[in-house]
């Protein structure tokens, strides 16, 4: 499996996103998987996209200027065509994480969703565990991941008759929807199930021990973010 995982210009989260998943799939195959990261200067200028999964992290790129994930948004727009002919191949995806998350949006499905510029309901920037749901096999045994953004807040374009989007993350309780998005809504993928663009980190929780002190599982056991990830690199095997 090739992966692909974009980095530079404020994105910070791209060294635990690699670690997540080559352990994933080393654990999981008993192969290592060939990753890369890769400036997103870089893969502009060469734009080889012969890979499986292509990967944008968190972080705060461009420092968030104009809001979070617009200046790394409008780069990657060039290659807005690549992607899409990638993603029409077998056996590939992408996917975003937090800040990677609000690129997707704005990328795909900024006619239908708003993210940018949609601040938390207080304001602030929140770093948290929540509990989530999903019916897809994608978030199988996944209820429980970090948080960390200021701009998560999902708003439905209501008058947007076309629907190129699915939801397909929910934040699990009514105390949890800590940033007023709506529907709850953590996550949301493209109708074909090839994007998937969470504000959750799932790198963050591959282990038990990274969980909040007051959990009960053994410590050492693979938790929630290992799960997703492998299901993700099962769906592509």
């Amino acid at each position: 499996m090739k992966i692909l995982i974009l980095s530079g210009q404020g994105i910070n989260c791209e060294e635990e996103s690699r670690y997540a998943l080559s352990y994933v799939y080393k654990n999981e195959f008993n192969e290592n998987a060939q990753i890369k990261i890769q400036h997103v200067n870089e893969f502009i200028s060469k734009n080889n996209l012969d890979i499986n999964l292509l990967v944008i992290p968190g972080g705060f790129s461009f420092a968030d200027a104009l809001g979070a994930g617009v200046f790394f948004t409008d780069k990657l727009s060039a290659l807005k065509n690549k992607i899409v002919d990638f993603l029409n191949k077998k056996n590939t995806f992408l996917l975003g994480i937090c800040n990677g998350c609000q690129v997707i949006t704005r990328l795909f499905f900024n006619q239908e969703i708003i993210l940018i510029n949609n601040q938390n309901k207080n304001n602030s920037y929140i770093c948290k565990w929540v509990k989530v749901k999903s019916s897809n096999e994608l978030f199988k045994n996944v209820s429980l991941l970090p948080i960390a953004h200021g701009e998560g807040r999902f708003t439905i374009n209501q008058k947007q008759k076309s629907k190129t989007y699915k939801v397909i993350l929910n934040y699990n309780e009514i105390e949890n929807n800590f940033n007023n998005s709506e529907l709850n809504i953590a996550g949301i993928s493209s109708v074909e199930d090839n994007i998937l663009a969470m504000m959750p980190h799932p790198e963050r929780a591959l282990f038990n021990y990274q969980l909040p002190q007051n959990n009960q599982k053994p410590f050492f056991e693979h938790s929630d973010g290992y799960n997703l990830f492998k299901n993700i690199i099962n769906k592509l095997s």
